[in-house]
């Protein structure tokens, strides 16, 4: 592993990538914190070697290892992961048009952006879950701050939110049962 941190080759990386997966269900205890800070430490340094902006002449299996590498990062908690995807969301919520988004970087964006989400950013989230709502909610229960987000939610244009059809019931499920499976679980892993 201590030599990931030099590797380049998606080859090289993919290995590694499908133990993140197999691990990734472990990643809510505070136990995996010493392997999410080396992980972090080591694809911060791979990202600093292949930028987060694609080149238009970069071959495909760099651009996989890129998208693998920040979508894992700010998995891990790396903040600059965090704040470049919520940079790139702020800037395609104000003008999709000049900063639209490729497909294969939108639920990145979105989901990995509306990580550190403030209230104006979590507002226009919210707005434009009402033309396209399945989607939309999805990406507004990746918001790091759920008190806030279930803030935002609650309190934003009642009569929108009133007509607003299932999403919105299964997202604030989705809150109040994530953070009692996370309270429950961390309970029970330090008292057996």
């Amino acid at each position: 592993m201590s030599y990931l941190w030099r590797e380049t080759d998606y080859v090289a990386w993919y290995p590694m990538f499908q133990i993140f997966r197999d691990l990734s269900h472990f990643l809510l205890f505070e136990e995996s914190e010493p392997l999410q800070e080396d992980m972090g430490s080591i694809l911060k340094t791979l990202l600093y070697t292949l930028s987060y902006n694609e080149k238009s002449d970069e071959d495909d299996l760099t651009k996989w290892l890129r998208q693998e590498a920040v979508r894992w990062a700010c998995i891990f908690g790396d903040k600059e992961c965090q704040q470049i995807a919520n940079d790139k969301l702020r800037e395609h919520l104000e003008d999709p048009i000049k900063h639209k988004l490729l497909p294969e970087w939108r639920e990145w964006t979105y989901c990995k952006g509306a990580m550190m989400a403030n209230e104006s950013l979590l507002l226009k989230l919210v707005e434009l879950s009402y033309t396209n709502e399945s989607k939309i909610y999805n990406y507004i229960s990746c918001v790091g701050k759920f008190d806030l987000a279930r803030y935002v939610l609650f309190n934003s244009s009642p009569s929108k939110k009133d007509s607003s059809s299932k999403p919105f019931p299964y997202f604030m499920f989705d809150v109040y049962a994530a953070s009692y499976i996370s309270s429950r679980a961390k309970r029970y892993f330090t008292t057996h």
